[in-house]
């Protein structure tokens, strides 16, 4: 199956000169030739009928490969051998986080199969043997989901160093990176350019083509999620199309994205170009850290078991805590002495690690000064952090230059400070933790996206407060990334502050036409705040007459009216919505859960994409969405059936401590402990030690938390919980 690949007469014509052409093939005796002008010199290519190639130079000189895939590797033209050198000086090399996967292959279009605890070195031999299989004239697409922070781009960055470093024994193709690098997509070509620009190869970006039709470059393509231009994901998901087609051969491409965008399905029906019958899409879908890998990598630097017993660590530890997102646990390795420290419950993760790295940094800084200044230094440092985000965000760009960091730092410094402390901080600015030198020399970026969307939120719920609508607001796509960080910095506000924020958010989507993306952002926002904190208003959020882009309720929505609204994606895993009116309005896509609760009115969607499968029949959405009530069970009670509503809305509960206190902000927690059953329901988990409670200082006065273990995966499937709750 691994024959060579046809050398065409549209591989040859990215390598000719400029301003030289290429002829179309000519017959001969035993194949067919091509002649063409390359660095001022003239060759000719004599293709055989087995595909073996006679390339012909100067003075009649001649070299022999035994496939066109051979003479493209080749210093005459892709010059692979110095790629990959340069390749394993730059790329970064493996970490030691373990990041595992589930792969998922349907062989036969219909069934699939799955190999579990997947590592990236058994995926790097899972792609070549599968890419060998493979027939000509064939695509092997990759999709890579996971969630923020997961560990794509280190799946992509491992296997790019593997393949970089392994080139010359194995000869499988090395590895492309392209990343999105925060911009609005205009080009594939623009990122291709940058990516080899990087790497300081002799190939440009039109070369790649061919390069990967003959197997000996595999494109990776990092959070394709991301690569949205004004209009939407249409030209995005057009060049990919193209790229497909042209690329048609010995191709293998790896697309990278969260899984709520990339779903394989989705993929399929968006890529014409792509063949059921003849390509495969395999699924890789990245694994949790297992909380024993995570202790056991923190222990090889220093953590020890009693760390991970403190009373306010050892939830953050457990399956489904952020913690053990790669993102998360390489900050932790910087903290273990300040989280020692601190009695303090984590509610927000990422939340908890930027305050104490604020806190740390804060520190550094004070040693050029006096350490009197630590609280406006700290100042200093989250503003100037969300003017970059800022500043990111508005260009749609990933990373910024030196300069302008550095104007930035002495505009937020100036006044703060005197004139020569200010010259202080402007200088070491780039050293910020926060902060990493960019690939492009000059440029800096954030560590994480996950980082930069915190001080972006932070940065937008006070612009907008403040009566100012940020250009980024007006024309970026607010996808369900960037909503869940404008939900988790909505943690931190009061309800005054909440509603002071979605009050101006009303005025000005009132005050917006529909000539850019700030009505639909406004509304989004407004939306995630006001699901977030327990806002009362004297009439519920009201959308009418509106097209709205990707809405997310990030936790048990709140009182809202839409009047003939067309939502485009609504994102509603976990979370109950019976909240919400549905007055004559549409839905495109939305994705759900078991644990998402409906009301009547919820119009149907085109596409119901729920966990592991994707359902665009009318009448299979409309059952999973109105499914037959079930008959009475002899046992059963309305009390009975109040105290499971109760579990199933602690099930939706995605804190790691809920704070039992009325004047909480947290809508959630408040319809929790506000629940007339909440004393019963809480006296039975206390008894089978499924909740731990703990009385902390918490942003003021003494107040009880209290945390639900994840001993049992849901306690609306506990059976003796239910029972005891119908005996008591």
């Amino acid at each position: 199956m691994n024959a060579s690949v046809p050398l065409i007469h549209s591989d040859l014509v990215p390598f000719a000169d400029f301003g030289t052409e290429v002829p179309e093939q000519r017959a001969t005796e035993s194949g067919y030739r091509f002649t063409l002008t390359r660095n001022e010199t003239e060759w000719t290519i004599l293709v055989g009928m087995d595909q073996r190639i006679t390339l012909s130079g100067p003075a009649d000189q001649k070299q022999f490969f035994p496939s066109a895939a051979s003479m493209f590797a080749g210093p005459a033209f892709g010059d692979l051998d110095r790629w990959s050198r340069h390749q394993a000086y730059v790329s970064t090399k493996p970490g030691r986080i373990p990041i595992m996967g589930t792969l998922r292959t349907a062989e036969d279009g219909v069934s699939d199969s799955v190999v579990s605890d997947l590592d990236v070195e058994k995926l790097d031999e899972y792609l070549a043997a599968y890419r060998s299989d493979m027939a000509n004239d064939t695509s092997l697409i990759l999709v890579v989901d996971g969630s923020a922070g997961s560990g794509k781009t280190t799946v992509i960055q491992d296997l790019t160093h593997r393949r970089a470093n392994a080139w010359r024994r194995s000869l499988n193709p090395l590895v492309l990176h392209v990343e999105s690098r925060g911009r609005v997509l205009q080009n594939l070509r623009d990122l291709l350019a940058f990516s080899l620009q990087t790497l300081r190869v002799t190939v440009t970006y039109d070369q790649v083509v061919p390069l990967v039709r003959h197997g000996l470059v595999m494109l990776a393509i990092d959070g394709f999620d991301e690569l949205a231009d004004p209009t939407g994901y249409q030209t995005a998901w057009a060049q990919l199309n193209e790229l497909i087609e042209h690329t048609r051969g010995r191709a293998t491409l790896v697309m990278a994205g969260r899984e709520s965008f990339i779903s394989r399905v989705r993929v399929e029906s968006a890529l014409p170009a792509y063949r059921r019958e003849d390509d495969r899409m395999p699924l890789f879908s990245i694994d949790e850290v297992r909380p024993q890998d995570a202790k056991r990598w923190l222990q090889g630097l220093g953590w020890t078991n009693a760390d991970f017993s403190l009373p306010t660590i050892e939830p953050i530890f457990e399956r489904g805590s952020y913690a053990l997102r790669p993102v998360f646990l390489s900050q932790f390795r910087h903290l273990k002495d300040e989280i020692q420290d601190r009695d303090e419950i984590v509610s927000d993760l990422l939340s908890f690690l930027v305050e104490r790295m604020l806190d740390r940094e804060s520190s550094k800084f004070t040693e050029a000064g006096n350490g009197d200044e630590l609280p406006r230094i700290r100042r200093f440092l989250k503003r100037l952090l969300q003017e970059i985000a800022r500043d990111l965000a508005e260009n749609q760009v990933s990373a910024i230059p030196n300069e302008n960091l550095r104007w930035i730092a002495e505009f937020v410094a100036s006044g703060l400070f005197s004139p020569d402390f200010v010259n202080i901080l402007v200088n070491r600015a780039e050293s910020v933790a926060f902060l990493t030198p960019d690939a492009r020399s000059g440029h800096t970026r954030f560590s994480h996206e996950q980082i930069s969307i915190h001080f972006l939120a932070q940065e937008s719920l006070r612009a907008i407060t403040d009566g100012e609508i940020p250009k980024y607001v007006r024309r970026n796509i607010f996808d369900q990334e960037v909503l869940e960080g404008f939900a988790r910095a909505a943690e931190s506000l009061e309800i005054d502050e909440a509603h002071q924020f979605v009050t101006a958010c009303k005025k000005q989507f009132v005050a917006f036409g529909d000539v850019d993306r700030s009505k639909r952002n406004l509304a989004a926002l407004a939306i995630v705040v006001s699901c977030m904190v327990d806002v009362q208003f004297e009439e519920p959020l009201h959308f009418d007459n509106v097209d709205l882009g990707e809405i997310l309720i990030p936790a048990d929505a709140a009182p809202v009216t839409f009047s003939k609204v067309v939502v485009g994606t609504l994102y509603a895993r976990n979370v109950d919505l019976t909240s919400i009116v549905w007055d004559n309005s549409e839905i495109v896509t939305i994705f759900a859960d078991e644990f998402t609760v409906f009301e009547d009115g919820v119009p149907l969607p085109a596409v119901m994409e729920l966990p592991g499968r994707t359902l665009r029949n009318p009448e299979e959405i409309k059952d999973w969405l109105r499914p037959a009530a079930p008959s009475a069970d002899a046992k059963g009670s309305i009390a009975s059936a109040k105290n499971v509503d109760l579990l199933k809305r602690i099930d939706r509960y995605r804190h790691f401590w809920l704070r039992e206190d009325l004047n909480t902000a947290d809508r959630s927690a408040r319809k929790i402990i506000s629940d007339r059953n909440w004393e019963r329901v809480r006296r039975v988990l206390m008894e089978k030690q499924l909740i731990v409670e703990r009385t902390v200082s918490a942003l003021g006065p003494h107040a009880k938390f209290i945390h639900f273990r994840n001993s049992v995966n849901k306690f609306t499937e506990d059976r003796e919980l239910i029972s005891a709750l119908q005996d008591g």
